[in-house]
């Protein structure tokens, strides 16, 4: 797993995740989204784990979590 924070959510559904190693910001979608959760806010931690998405072939976010502040 790997830790971030929210850099951008649209109202449509989607955004980017800035992880603290400085990697280069990941794709998120509301389907990549755990425990209820229907959006993010720009600066909310969340912890992730990244997969390639079987469509586009680039990285995406699934299993987003808040984390406590």
């Amino acid at each position: 797993m790997k830790t971030g924070r929210c850099t951008y959510w649209s109202e449509r559904a989607f955004g980017w995740i800035r992880p603290d190693d400085r990697s280069a910001d990941v794709f998120v979608h509301i389907t990549g989204l755990v425990d209820g959760l229907t959006e993010l806010k720009v600066g909310q931690r969340v912890s992730f784990s990244i997969v390639e998405d079987k469509r586009t072939f680039k990285p995406k976010a699934i299993d987003v979590r808040v984390l406590a502040s």
